[in-house]
């Protein structure tokens, strides 16, 4: 009677055996973090990157991705507003997932270039990014030619007394292609040490499998053939030589570097923070945190060669400060404990700008009449912009375009004639649509006015008007900026102005204009009970050319 229930047992075990051989151990449970960006190759504001950029842009991701999501629509590069075609390839090679864009031509000279990976790419259960991945590079003026070479070593060469489970370093000297690093570590026995390279900005680190022995020297080998960005190949091996220590290790672990440096402003939101420890450690023990404000940031810690990096659920939040910490207690591979805890702060970027420019002022104003032939009529922004994308025109009321040149200062434009203008005729002036910001925000729509010009040259010089304060006035609060009219526009260029406390110490200001009013705004408050003398220079010149004749003066006195 039992027979059947024994039968039904062994079938029940074997198939549990056949079901387990049919895949690589336990079904790992999913994982819920979403997928970051650790680090690109160009690093995020790097300048100077090659035009001739052959080997690509590397993107290193914190976990395995779906392959099927990275391609040259999920991620892109673009010059302002164009694209830049290229081909998107992914790998994942010992634990490390890296996507590697490669244009389809060489880059434009000394021009600013954007990479995104968007959120429709996921990692390997599913998980979208939490939000998209923004960076930008701006190149050189001409494509590289140079190879690079090994500037610096961690341990130097013939250093002793290197503990045996710490990571051999090298420093570039330039960044290159992390997949044409070829590393070799050999005994004075002539036995090969296997190692893991990880690699970020210009340094590759290589970190021995196994502990290496004491009292031993070790030959350190960089392979000819490493290629920079530019194709260009390292002629020649490199090699040093270090020895390790003879006694067992007693030192503990510290943190020797961290991602972002301390004090960092302008930190990306969607930075994943890291710090690498002075030898291998044991990450069981380490606990990576994250605060702004007293509130911790929700994230996962994970750990690779000798860095820890610390990927937050969501990105962070815009021009916030935050700290981060490596508690004590870390340790190392012989037992040896971080007495204490290591901490940092870095601040985050403020909130993109994404608002387009737009015309604030014009000179003459729209529908001046009499305006002197020899003007040369001006727009100002509402910001700074790129003056590359100005069209500044001049029309008479005939439809004949007036010849000149357009210059730019601060937020100014000015269109200056070739020639005179015409006596008593219609000019249209404009600005055409399309002007960028420093963002690379468009003004949607051109800006158009009209004047005309008078019976006679402006051969009257400028003047100041008015004062803010008013000459001689007492009890002006210590945050004042004081400004200045004039008679008629003026070239903004050639307003020189300082103001000079009665113990002889000049405040620094900066200016601005608008219309008719240039206003000097300290860059901190002024002394109290203080008496201060103003000075516009002689020289401020008119749109005509006709120049203030005599410097011009007054005082007031805080309170």
């Amino acid at each position: 009677m039992k027979k059947p229930s024994i039968l039904l047992s062994v079938v029940l075990v074997v198939a549990s055996l056949l079901t387990a051989c049919g895949r690589k151990g336990p079904v790992p449970p999913p994982d819920n973090t979403p997928p970051a960006v650790s680090s690109t190759i160009p690093a995020n504001g790097s300048v100077g990157v090659p035009v001739n950029l052959s080997g690509g842009i590397t993107i290193t991701f914190s976990k395995e991705m779906d392959a099927s999501t990275i391609n040259d629509q999920t991620i892109t590069l673009a010059d302002g507003q164009n694209s830049v075609p290229g081909l998107v390839t992914y790998t994942d090679t010992a634990g490390v997932s890296t996507a590697v864009l490669t244009p389809s031509s060489s880059l434009n000279p000394a021009t600013p270039y954007k990479i995104t990976v968007d959120t429709n790419v996921k990692d390997s259960y599913g998980i979208p990014m939490a939000a998209p991945y923004i960076c930008s590079f701006y190149t050189g003026t001409a494509p590289d030619t140079i190879p690079p070479n090994v500037v610096d070593t961690v341990p130097g060469n013939g250093d002793v007394n290197i503990k045996p489970n710490a990571p051999i370093f090298i420093t570039l000297s330039e960044p290159v292609s992390q997949a044409t690093i070829t590393f070799t570590l050999l005994s004075s026995g002539g036995v090969d040490v296997p190692c893991t390279t990880s690699y970020s900005g210009t340094n590759a680190i290589f970190t021995p499998q196994n502990t290496l022995s004491y009292s031993t020297q070790y030959t350190a080998t960089v392979r000819a053939g490493l290629k920079d960005l530019a194709g260009n190949e390292m002629p020649d091996d490199y090699i040093w030589n270090f020895m390790t220590e003879t006694t067992s290790d007693t030192m503990p672990p510290s943190v020797i570097a961290m991602n972002p440096a301390r004090g960092t402003n302008g930190v990306v939101v969607n930075i994943a923070p890291s710090v690498t420890f002075s030898e291998l450690v044991d990450p069981a023990t380490i606990i990576f945190t994250l605060s702004a404000g007293g509130v911790s940031v929700a994230g996962d810690m994970t750990y690779s060669g000798i860095i820890s990096t610390f990927t937050p659920s969501i990105p962070l939040a815009y021009g916030t400060q935050y700290t981060a910490t490596v508690g004590a207690g870390v340790k190392d591979l012989a037992g040896n404990t971080m007495p204490d805890n290591y901490s940092w702060v870095f601040t985050t970027s403020a909130a993109p700008d994404t608002t387009p420019p737009s015309v604030t002022a014009n000179t003459p104003m729209a529908g001046a009449p009499g305006v002197a032939v020899n003007i040369a009529p001006s727009v100002t922004f509402s910001e700074p912009v790129d003056p590359a994308t100005i069209t500044f025109t001049l029309i008479s009321s005939e439809g004949v375009a007036v010849p000149g040149t357009t210059s730019y200062s601060g937020t100014t434009a000015i269109f200056t004639p070739s020639l005179s203008l015409s006596y008593s005729a219609q000019y249209n002036a404009s600005v055409s649509a399309g002007v960028k910001d420093l963002a690379g925000n468009a003004m949607p729509n051109g800006h158009f006015w009209s004047f005309t010009t008078g019976t006679a040259l402006d051969m009257i010089p400028p003047y100041v008007t008015a004062t803010t304060p008013g000459v001689g006035v007492a009890n002006v609060a210590g945050n004042i900026a004081p400004n200045v009219t004039f008679s008629e526009p003026v070239d903004p260029a050639t307003i020189t102005f300082t103001l000079i406390s009665a113990d002889g110490v000049a405040a620094p200001c900066t200016m601005s204009y608008s219309g008719t009013t240039a206003i000097f705004t300290p860059s901190s408050n002024l002394k109290k009970n203080m008496l201060y003398t103003a000075r516009v220079k002689a020289g401020v010149r008119d749109l005509a050319g006709n120049a203030m004749p005599s410097d011009y003066f007054w005082s007031f006195k805080t309170k």
